[in-house]
């Protein structure tokens, strides 16, 4: 197992590629197809997708050598990380794994590199939709009304270094 990869029974979480993201894309949930449209300037979720390449804090969840979810950070400016996150219907199989990658590894990086804020901006949904985010600590901050390209309302969630430090002692 290379550095760039972690396999736990038959997940994996690696460096996305150009292949992975695409395939995720391409079937990834409703919800989230709706989400990538709704903050690109284009017509097609798989292209406003695979431009996530470009930062270079991007990973897929593969699952029995299936692409599942794609997970990733962007800085937008010092201190802070916005979160990257679109998966196909079978995320189910593997969230419960991504969660403990999150909370393990993902957050502890994070903190060692100096963040002290980490933002999720969620499109409006079903209820429930929010509960994964906010399972690890990430309080609403803000609704976002009419924030996507054709008025759909967003939830700007937060969890504050303190907030990640203590999601990470818990987790392990």
């Amino acid at each position: 197992m290379s550095p760039s990869t972690m396999t736990v029974r038959s997940l994996m979480l690696k460096i996305a590629t150009l292949e992975d993201v695409r395939y995720v894309a391409e079937r990834m949930r409703p919800h989230d197809r709706a989400e990538r449209l709704a903050l690109s300037h284009g017509d097609d979720a798989v292209l406003a997708s695979v431009q996530f390449l470009n930062h270079p804090h991007l990973a897929v969840t593969v699952w029995k050598g299936t692409p599942i979810a794609v997970i990733g950070v962007v800085f937008p400016h010092p201190g802070v990380a916005s979160t990257i996150f679109f998966a196909t219907d079978q995320f189910r199989h593997v969230a419960l794994a991504t969660t403990r990658f999150i909370r393990r590894k993902l957050f502890p990086i994070l903190l060692s590199t100096g963040i002290h804020r980490l933002q999720v901006c969620s499109m409006d949904g079903p209820e429930g939709t929010h509960s994964w985010i906010e399972a690890f600590g990430a309080r609403q901050e803000a609704f976002l009304h009419q924030y996507g390209r054709n008025g759909e309302d967003f939830r700007l969630f937060t969890l504050s270094k303190d907030g990640m430090a203590r999601v990470t002692s818990v987790a392990n």
